[in-house]
């Protein structure tokens, strides 16, 4: 059945309702009662109004901090205040019309049209995006979207913060968290470093201390052998006196008390050749006897000591050792030592002369060399001779055996003065030892290393 055309009253009517309608709206856009936005769509051009909207709202809008825009259930964009416009760099007229979705990132698109679905559907929803500025660069934002209240529309509000700052305060902190942890494993590696350093060092602290333990162990036994060493030289050199003042001293007192009585038994009986020969028998025995006490006197403290130099003495001792014991000593001295120190030139002295009693008992030869040297550090003495040597090895070993400390001592007082010897003999072959001392240049004396 077909329907009756409506008269031309009743469309006239309608007509002018719309027309009153365009009217009313038309006003409430001047007075500033409500918004409204001009589309340009497929359709032709469309005016899209909020009823009610106040103008301090707008202002608000307009004036805050964080980009604000109104889309559509499509995703056209129908408003965006200032804000919005200069985070991305478009004018708002360029921006009105156009979808949302030429703005996002062609790798986040999907994820916005999933946020933006919960939007159209009624959902309050948040979430981080990002934004293709007009030179073409990104611009991190945070969408905060809601849906609008407009009877009849799908309308969509979004407010975006721009993120930019906090992410390049993120980088900045990410950068700074990446300079710190590799900051701190330096450093880690560096106290591991450390660590190992000293645990090394206390290793070799340890065995330092067992070693300087072992050392002090070891001198202290050599004071104690040195000890007894200076002990029996001193026995023997008191046994040696004993036997010089026994069979030489005393028997010539003997002598010359006996002579004493022939001469008194002479002196009665008036003998006159008698007493000459008894008075010239007893000057005789006044005099060897004189020149042995002369001689003990010299040999337990030689007056060159205290008075001479080094080479001074030395030389006496050369002279000594000839005239009492027809040992020949050829002297090699290369210059003058003015050894400031008496103990130390007593102690040099008293070892060249048992050098060379060694080689009075032992060497079987009338010829020995002592030759005296030095440099910046050291004074060396040598004395050698071409007599009989022997074998060092066995020597060694029979000093060992036999608690025999003649070499010993010599070499145990030298080391307690800082010094060395070196002895190098063989059979048949002579031998020479040789002595090596701390010495100062500066002081011309013996100094301990």
């Amino acid at each position: 059945m077909k329907q009756t055309p409506k008269s031309k009253d009743e469309q006239i009517g309608k007509l002018k309702e719309k027309l009153r309608e365009a009217e009313a709206n038309l006003e409430a856009i001047r007075s500033g009662a409500a918004d409204a936005i001009v589309v340009n769509t497929k359709d032709g051009v469309k005016v899209f109004t909020i009823q009610g909207a106040e103008a301090a709202y707008k202002i608000m809008v307009e004036t805050m901090n964080e980009g604000a825009l109104t889309l559509d259930s499509d995703g056209v964009i129908l408003y965006v205040n200032s804000r919005f416009s200069s985070m991305i760099g478009f004018d708002s007229s360029e921006l009105v019309g156009k979808l949302i979705y030429n703005f996002i990132p062609q790798n986040q698109v999907k994820g916005f049209e999933s946020f933006f679905g919960k939007s159209v559907k009624g959902r309050k929803i948040y979430q981080d995006f990002e934004l293709v500025k007009r030179d073409s660069s990104i611009l991190p934002v945070y969408f905060s979207s809601a849906p609008l209240d407009v009877v009849g529309r799908n309308d969509v509000c979004i407010v975006a913060s721009d993120l930019s700052e906090r992410y390049k305060a993120k980088r900045k902190l990410l950068e700074l968290n990446n300079s710190l942890e590799k900051k701190v494993r330096e450093r880690t590696d560096e106290l591991e470093k450390r660590k190992n350093e000293l645990e090394k060092s206390q290793q070799q602290l340890e065995k330092f201390a067992a070693s300087l333990e072992d050392q002090v162990e070891h001198r202290t036994k050599q004071v104690r052998e040195l000890t007894k060493a200076l002990s029996l030289a001193e026995q023997k050199q008191r046994q040696r006196f004993s036997l010089i003042l026994h069979e030489d001293l005393q028997q010539v007192l003997f002598s010359i008390k006996a002579r004493f009585v022939l001469l008194k038994d002479s002196i009665k009986e008036g003998d006159s050749k008698e007493i000459e020969e008894d008075i010239e028998e007893l000057e005789r025995l006044s005099t060897k006897a004189i020149s042995t006490t002369k001689r003990l006197a010299i040999e337990f403290s030689p007056p060159v000591l205290q008075k001479e130099g080094l080479d001074a003495a030395l030389k006496w001792l050369a002279f000594h050792m000839e005239r009492q014991y027809g040992l020949k000593v050829y002297v090699c001295i290369e210059e003058k030592f003015r050894i400031i120190r008496e103990d130390e030139r007593v102690l040099l002295v008293l070892l060249v002369q048992e050098l060379l009693l060694n080689v009075v008992k032992h060497a079987k030869t009338k010829n020995a060399n002592l030759i005296v040297s030095r440099d910046d550090k050291h004074i060396n003495i040598c004395v050698e001779d071409k007599g009989a040597g022997f074998d060092l090895k066995q020597e060694k070993n029979f000093a060992r055996k036999k608690a025999h400390f003649g070499l010993f001592s010599i070499e145990e007082r030298l080391r307690l003065s800082g010094g060395s010897l070196d002895i190098t003999s063989s059979p048949g072959q002579g031998t020479r030892i040789s002595m090596k001392l701390p010495f100062d240049s500066r002081f011309q004396q013996l100094g301990v290393e």
